[in-house]
């Protein structure tokens, strides 16, 4: 749930203790040079095979073309982009996050692939979380009003052309989140606080499967090669497969964590992304995790133990990953065979 994690943050630097205690001891410096958190997230690829990124920290969405170079678009006012989706009509579509104090606004974002972007406001107080490509062309969401984690939620539909219409769901606080087109045809998204998997058909009607595991928290979601739909279990070493039907079966994995992403690659495997503990105290250490359809699994830690923030199957059968270092460190996306093989790529964010 990137657009959450990233809110917690942003929200959190807004409340004041009235007569705090004295702070701890200052940590010691950190290896890097200290500076501003500039840094890729969300991924997408358009069809002349560039990649597209959103930019934690600022309004801003880079692309690296297929040369290497580095182009960035500034987005319109808003705090940040998330969750980024090339669309069906050839444009770039995204989450728009926006915090004014405590308060929290969404909207989604439609950039042409010059840069120009045109938003659209949702409804009343919806600040939208997932975002994909539906089976029908239009682009689907999950929201919650006023990004109350207790508040209603709903999942939503824009068409290419901008048309809204929301389809509330029946129970508040369900916490849908990550959302991908899948069998059906349909849209499967995950509800982590109540351990469920939805399932939206294209008028908006809503099935739940409630996971047979007590405390699963399930994260991430993509469609697989074999006709099932994948999903992640946050901080366990778990993924399952759920069946159009409503089976599901776990898979243990060689690693726990928090899950950023699962995708399908053009292998036939899943591959997830995860931040698993690292080996000093409190940190954590990126790998990306390959999974057949039987399950064997096998882990690629990231290099120099660097957090993966997203991740992306791309045409040309390779995955493409985007990575999160600590405060003022370098920035890099990164590209993984299928064999395992990683190699980065060094950006140069501007603030």
């Amino acid at each position: 749930m990137l657009v959450a994690a990233c809110l917690v943050a942003v929200l959190a630097v807004g409340c004041v203790v009235e007569n705090p205690p004295l702070p701890p001891p200052p940590p010691p410096p950190p290896a890097l040079p200290t500076g501003l958190v500039i840094q890729p997230s969300s991924l997408a690829e358009d069809a002349q095979g560039n990649l597209w990124f959103t930019i934690l920290g600022i309004p801003k969405v880079g692309r690296l073309d297929r040369s290497g170079s580095l182009t960035e678009f500034a987005l319109p006012p808003v705090s940040f982009g998330a969750n980024i989706v090339y669309g069906p009509d050839g444009n770039l579509w995204m989450v728009g996050i926006t915090t004014l104090g405590l308060a929290v606004a969404g909207n989604i974002i439609k950039m042409l692939p010059a840069g120009t972007s045109t938003f659209y406001e949702l409804p009343g107080t919806w600040v939208p979380e997932g975002l994909t490509v539906g089976p029908d062309g239009n682009l689907w969401f999950t929201a919650w009003a006023g990004a109350n984690p207790d508040g209603a939620v709903t999942i939503g539909r824009i068409t290419p052309a901008g048309a809204l219409t929301i389809f509330p769901l029946p129970e508040a606080g369900t916490g849908p989140a990550t959302i991908t087109s899948g069998p059906g045809p349909s849209l499967w998204f995950t509800e982590s606080p109540v351990g469920r998997i939805g399932r939206a058909t294209l008028d908006g009607k809503v099935v739940e499967y409630h996971l047979p595991r007590k405390g699963a928290l399930p994260a991430q979601i993509a469609a697989g090669s074999d006709g099932n739909v994948w999903f992640t279990e946050n901080f366990s070493d778990r993924a399952a497969r759920l069946t159009p039907k409503g089976q599901v079966t776990e898979f243990t994995l060689p690693v726990r964590g928090e899950y950023e992403a699962i995708v399908a690659g053009h292998d036939g495997n899943l591959w997830i992304a995860v931040n698993r503990p690292g080996s000093a105290p409190n940190s954590t250490a990126g790998a990306i995790v390959r999974m057949t359809t039987t399950g064997v699994a096998t882990v690629f830690p990231i290099p120099n133990s660097a957090d993966v923030t997203g991740l992306i199957a791309r045409r040309d059968g390779t995955l493409w990953f985007s990575e999160r270092w600590v405060t003022g460190g370098p920035t890099y996306i990164g590209r993984i065979t299928t064999a395992g093989q990683i190699t980065e790529t060094s950006l140069s964010l501007k603030k």
